[in-house]
C-alpha cells in the first residue's frame, strides 16, 4: 500500500483500506490519535505528497495488536523520505501508525 501511496496511486490505496482507520501521527506532528474515513485520510495525503519531487516510505515490522475472526489492528513504525528542491534531505519518522478494520477480503466492515 505505502508503495502505491509513493506512486500517488490512489485507487489502489483506497483498495487497502476498511471503511474506517484509526492513524495516530502524534510522535511526527503531535496533536491527538484520530479516527477517519478512509477517504478522509487518503483525501489529506492527496493534498500533501503531490507538494514534494518524490516520497518513499518503508515500514518495520507490522505488529498486530488485536485480531478476530473479522477485524484485525496493528501498529507499524513507517519512516518517509522526502525529495524536495526546497527541502533538501528532509526525511521523518512516525513510530506509531495504527491501522485498524476488517480482515474481510471483500473490504466490507462487519455488521
Amino acid at each position: 500500500m505505502l508503495h502505491a501511496v509513493d506512486d500517488l496511486d490512489w485507487e489502489t490505496v483506497r483498495s487497502s483500506f476498511t471503511t474506517e482507520v484509526e492513524i495516530d501521527y502524534t510522535s511526527l506532528w503531535g496533536g491527538e490519535p484520530e479516527t477517519l474515513t478512509a477517504d478522509q485520510l487518503i483525501d489529506r495525503w492527496r493534498q500533501l505528497l503531490p507538494g514534494f519531487d518524490a516520497t518513499q516510505h518503508l515500514i518495520g515490522p507490522v505488529a498486530v495488536t488485536e485480531a478476530d475472526e473479522l477485524t484485525a489492528s496493528c501498529s507499524i513504525n513507517v519512516r518517509a523520505t522526502i525529495a524536495s528542491a526546497t527541502r533538501p534531505g528532509w526525511s521523518r519518522d512516525a513510530t506509531s501508525c495504527v491501522w485498524s478494520g476488517p480482515t474481510d477480503p471483500t473490504g466490507e466492515s462487519p455488521p
